[in-house]
């Protein structure tokens, strides 16, 4: 029993005990130093996250987080449908953006993938967490990835450690997979290296499964980044090259075609690429060699069949076979010349079927292409690569990995082609684009590590020799035959133990010094964020907002609104037209604006500081792209450039948004702003603190303030953001009629359509300036209102001719704005011109004074310039009318002979006047009329009524019954001359109007009194022609009636009437002359002609210093403002 037992634990031991493994030391470390890499590379991405928290690097970034925000909100099936376009809120306005025909879904379906994963497990994550950490995560992953790689490449451990450790640190990766940087080659760079792992492992060891797997892999980053294209090619160049060198094998066309085909099929599901991804150029070379692969394999089938056999037995003379292909090359050159005469458009037809390679892609292969396309050479990451960005973003290792491309010829396997091909590719692209040093790098960390492990080869085998005790004569025999020794041995570890420190090192503190900043915050100021969220939350969700492109995902994703143009340069004209807003003055900005419904405009003004990115170092790119498209409206040699700028560039509307305002003595900036606008005479708004600045003109400004009103402006001064006023559009004006006459003569209307009152400053007839005259000399045309231009060309013109007219005018409430309005017209026959003097209707009297009518006869307006009476120059004046008459017009004109006897009646006098053409004052005419004199009658004033007042106050109501025009010079009053005042109408009257004048004597006047006025008036415009009319025995009559009950018990009521001509106003009530409160009961203490006052007195009693007694006998005063003085005596009553 004792013993079954015992055998029965030692089953049960059994099944519970887990075997233990031997664990192989090598394996160990190998393991714990991918970990350790892996966890090194990821602390030096992450460095962004403990200086400035989770927040996003660049731009594209954000609409990477938009995109994948959208998919976790609407689910992945919402993705293929999403449009965004206006009327909500969307980016390209007004066109809208179709994101998946723009965008790649990999990055975004791979964050929002992993958030559900998460979510899945139970782990609640902010996605905006996932996609900061995710570039990090990524690029250390990248590092794993690149051991397996180019352990398969080298068949070498330490090669792919050293590849490994490398791409950890390297800042040409690093860079772009910084926590925060959040783009498509977070992932691509990881996909590149998976997919060529597998390519290459299907090669070497003739596995479908591994070719499958790269096709996979090669799919998702066609899906996830535009480089896949280089994939494809460089894979397509790699079978040639081995086709070539006769390295064909049946596996090259199982990896080949599994990773091509599998790839493009992925690639053909992708919205953004489609199956129009078969005809692209770029595309074409994988698949030429796709088919160049079956042809090889077909060959040797076809070439040993029986039909070939037997064609190969048939004896055909070689002149046969020449003639026949000579008849092919001439038959088929003849063809396409035939197309070529006919006009066969080859080029539309291959471009109709091909897809050309773009202009991102060409600036790669040709660096050359980009100066064709400014806006791809903007961007400055499109670059070409200079070698202190080559040394920057490689370190040593640029002086290492060349090496790694002299091992890989000298041992020339097929996989040490792929890795020349790559190394070669990869440098030559790098140095056309600088963006391109991120695909360099990990090849640079292959090359690299594959050079070392073939230089510590023979280091290794000589300490393996020493530790596994080689005999002394062994290892001498060694040496001799070629093995390094061992003091050589220690320092080749010692300089390499030292290039990897220094490879650890570098790529730590420049992961620390340069790549932990984050673009949003300049130089760690928060004002991008501030603007954005001031936008967010105070402009409403219909504003558009205008910028340069570099910030629009910020605009669109941040601060919720709705933008022009952005980072993915989708339209390239429309980016042309925002460049030349800026580009361009206040006036035709605003009118671009308009195109688009701008509300608002956001500059980013970097204080002149380096490093900062401001639009103030960006504005040549914005006139030099908008340049490429309207030529005809920026030059960019007008410009100048950022350190000699020109007035073209002080008037542009970019200059005037950056420098609004500036410079401020309160920013901390302030001294990089002055140095840099000192050194380089920018136009300031206002003075520096430190006198430094010698151009100031806050007047420059005035135009733009009123076009653009600031209504942001961030903490340190960086971003400023205006709204757009379009009121300066609606000055608008149209050439309604326009009358070319063959003598020269234009006669022009021009209508002020527009709500601003404009002045018409110039007229073009055919581009050639004349000066105009207006009818009425005034130059400004109120809102809806028009005015006539004549204008004399001082040439004859033939009948039909067509000429071009143009006027413009300056808008007054815009100082500088001007407005243009054309019109073509035919020549017509000249006007008659012709002024008549009526000789029935004009008269000169006796007394030198004369009425002379003119009327204008003829067809086009005149001017009377002058006048003589028998040959001697007669000054003028008008009594109706206007010196200048419209057709059919009539005006009345007074002269004064100055005569100092009286002229004889009946007597005729010559009149001549001389008159021109409106707009003609060189073609002068003259008219002659005979005028008799006649008797003088004369000058008629009617006084309709006088009265005089008790205060002294006389008013008098006269009218004008004649047809002339009188002034009242002078009023006496019982033969003294006083002054008056008008109360209604005017001292000139014209015909059959009235006038109320007052005279204040300054008298007291009893009631008993009669008083003598007389007027002394004259012709208004001949002062000398004069009479009076005199007015006698005028009764006196009260200003004012003042009636007072008292009662007993000490109320006391006054009633006030103005009877005069004059307002009174109530200063005091006295009672026995002691002043006493009162009220008004009805009425006011202000009492207007024929009105009444009610007064009620409050102290009766206390002033009496009694109660009044019935019969007692009680003073009234009431004393006004204007000096005049009431009494009257009241006996008081019972109540």
């Amino acid at each position: 029993m004792a013993e079954r037992l015992k055998k029965l634990g030692s089953m049960l031991k059994s099944l519970v005990t887990i075997p233990k493994a031997k664990i192989r030391k090598d394996k160990l470390v190998l393991y714990l130093s991918l970990i350790l890499i892996f966890f090194f590379a990821l602390l030096v991405r992450i460095y962004p996250y403990f200086s400035h928290g989770i927040v996003l690097k660049a731009y594209d970034p954000y609409f990477q987080l938009k995109s994948t925000l959208y998919i976790i909100t609407h689910g992945f099936a919402a993705w293929f449908s999403w449009v965004e376009k206006p009327p909500g809120i969307s980016t390209w306005y007004p066109y809208g953006r179709n994101m998946p025909k723009t965008s790649f879904p990999g990055i975004p379906w791979t964050a929002a993938i992993l958030y559900f994963i998460l979510r899945f497990l139970g782990i609640e994550v902010d996605p905006v967490a996932i996609c900061f950490f995710f570039p990090a995560f990524m690029g250390a992953l990248a590092s794993i990835a690149m051991f397996f790689l180019a352990k398969e490449i080298s068949d070498s451990t330490k090669a792919g450690l050293l590849s490994a450790f490398f791409l950890a640190f390297i800042p040409g990766y690093v860079q772009r997979t910084t926590a925060g940087f959040f783009d498509n080659e977070a992932i691509g760079i990881l996909l590149i290296i998976v997919t060529l792992y597998f390519f290459i492992r299907s090669l070497k060891r003739e596995s479908l499964l591994s070719g499958i797997m790269a096709g996979l892999i090669l799919g998702y980053l066609s899906a996830s980044w535009g480089a896949y294209v280089y994939v494809y090619d460089l894979l397509a160049l790699y079978v040639l090259i081995l086709l070539i060198s006769r390295r064909y094998s049946k596996s090259l066309l199982l990896s080949y075609t599994a990773t091509i085909s599998i790839g493009l099929f992925i690639a053909t599901r992708v919205p953004r690429i489609g199956p129009s991804v078969l005809t692209k150029s770029d595309i074409l070379p994988a698949l030429v060699m796709l088919i160049l692969l079956f042809v090889y394999e077909a060959t040797p089938l076809v070439y040993n069949s029986m039909m070939v056999k037997r064609i190969k037995n048939i004896k055909i003379p070689r002149k046969i076979i020449g003639y026949l292909l000579l008849t092919i090359i001439i038959v088929t050159s003849s063809v396409f010349a035939y197309l070529w005469y006919t006009g066969f458009p080859f080029i539309e037809v291959l471009e109709k079927h091909v897809k050309p390679i773009s202009g991102k892609f060409w600036t790669v292969i040709n660096p050359l292409y980009r100066e064709k396309s400014r806006i791809i050479a903007s961007v400055a990451e499109h670059a070409a690569t200079s070698w202190a960005e080559f040394y920057f973003n490689l370190n040593i290792l640029l002086f290492v990995y060349p090496l790694g491309i002299y091992f890989s010829f000298k041992r020339l396997k097929n996989e040490d082609i792929f890795l020349i091909l790559l190394g070669l590719t990869a440098t030559y692209f790098a140095g056309s684009m600088i963006r391109l040093i991120l695909i360099l790098s990990p090849v640079v960390c292959l090359l690299s590590a594959y050079a070392l492990d073939q230089i510590l080869s023979p280091f290794v085998g000589v300490l393996r020799e020493i530790r596994e005790g080689m005999p002394l004569a062994r290892r001498k025999r060694a040496r001799i035959s070629g093995i390094v020794g061992t003091e050589y041995t220690v320092v080749t570890l010692i300089f390499v133990a030292s290039l990897l420190i220094i490879a650890t090192y570098y790529g730590a503190y420049i992961s620390y010094k340069y790549m932990a900043g984050v673009e949003i915050l300049p130089n760690g100021e928060p004002d991008w964020q501030e603007a954005l969220m001031w936008m967010r939350y105070n402009l409403p969700a219909t504003a558009i907002v205008a910028s340069w492109w570099d910030y629009g995902y910020w605009i669109n994703t941040v601060a919720n609104k709705t933008t022009i143009v952005d980072n993915a340069t989708l339209n390239s004209t429309q980016i042309a037209l925002i460049g030349a807003a800026f580009a361009l003055n206040e006036t035709e900005a605003v009118k671009i604006y308009k195109r688009f419904n701008v509300t608002h405009v956001l500059v980013f003004f970097g204080y002149c500081a380096q490093g900062l990115g401001g639009d103030e170092f960006k504005w040549p790119w914005m006139v030099r792209i908008a340049e490429d498209h309207f030529p005809k409206l920026v030059n960019e040699s007008l410009y100048g450039d950022i350190t000699s700028p020109t007035g073209t560039l002080f008037n542009s509307t970019v200059y005037k948004m950056l420098f609004y305002g500036e410079p401020d003595p309160q920013s901390k900036y302030l001294g990089y702003l002055v140095q840099f606008m000192s050194r380089y005479k920018y136009l300031a708004y206002r003075p520096d603190p430190y006198g430094y600045l010698s151009l100031i003109d806050q007047r420059h400004w005035a135009l733009f303030e009123k076009v653009f009103k600031p209504v942001y402006i961030s903490s340190n001064r960086f971003v400023k953001i205006y709204e757009v006023n379009y009121s300066i559009l609606e000055a608008k004006m149209e050439i309604t009629d326009a009358k070319p006459y063959a003598n020269g003569l234009f006669a022009i209307t021009v209508n002020n359509t527009g709500i601003h009152e404009i002045s018409i400053s110039k007229a073009r007839i055919n581009d050639e300036l004349y000066s105009f005259e207006t009818i009425n000399g005034s130059r400004t045309v109120k809102p809806k209102e028009s005015i006539s231009l004549f204008v004399d060309t001082g040439r004859e013109w033939s009948i039909g001719d067509n000429v071009s007219i143009k006027v413009i005018a300056n808008v007054l409430e815009y100082p500088g704005y001007r407005i243009y309005a054309s019109m073509n017209a035919s020549i017509i026959e000249a006007p008659k011109i012709l002024l008549n003097v009526s000789e029935t209707k004009s008269t000169i009297y006796s007394n030198g004074i004369g009425l002379i009518q003119v009327k204008n006869v003829g067809e086009y307006p005149v001017t009377v310039d002058s006048m003589k009476i028998n040959s001697t120059e007669t000054s003028f004046s008008i009594l109706n009318g206007s010196v200048t008459l419209l057709p059919g017009g009539e005006s009345t004109f007074v002269v004064d002979l100055n005569s100092n006897k009286t002229l004889t009646i009946g007597q005729v006098m010559t009149v001549n006047v001389t008159y021109h053409p409106v707009g003609a004052p060189n073609k002068t005419l003259m008219v002659i009329a005979n005028i008799s004199i006649t008797p003088t009658p004369p000058l008629v004033l009617h006084v309709s009524n006088v009265t005089a007042y008790t205060n002294g106050i006389v008013a008098i109501t006269t009218v004008n019954p004649m047809d002339l025009p009188l002034k009242i010079s002078n009023i006496a009053v019982n033969g003294t001359l006083y002054s008056f005042e008008v109360i209604n109408g005017s001292s000139m009257l014209g015909s059959c109007e009235r006038a109320v004048l007052k005279v204040n004597t300054g008298l007291n006047l009893n009631i008993s009194q009669v008083v003598d006025v007389t007027i002394y008036y004259n012709f208004s415009l001949v002062p000398r022609w004069s009479n009076e009319v005199s007015i006698s025995n005028i009764m006196v009559v009260p200003y004012a009636n003042l009636s007072v009950n008292a009662y007993t018990n000490g109320t006391i009521l006054i009633k006030v009437v103005n009877l005069g001509v004059e307002q009174l106003e109530i200063l005091t009530v006295k009672i026995n002359n002691t002043a006493c409160q009162f009220v008004v009961i009805n009425g006011s203490t202000t009492i207007n002609p024929r009105d009444s006052a009610i007064l009620k007195v409050l102290n009766c009693t206390s002033v009496l210093g009694k109660q009044p007694v019935a019969g007692d006998k009680i003073i009234i005063t009431i004393v006004f403002v204007e000096g005049y003085v009431l009494k009257t005596e009241v006996t008081v009553k019972n109540q």
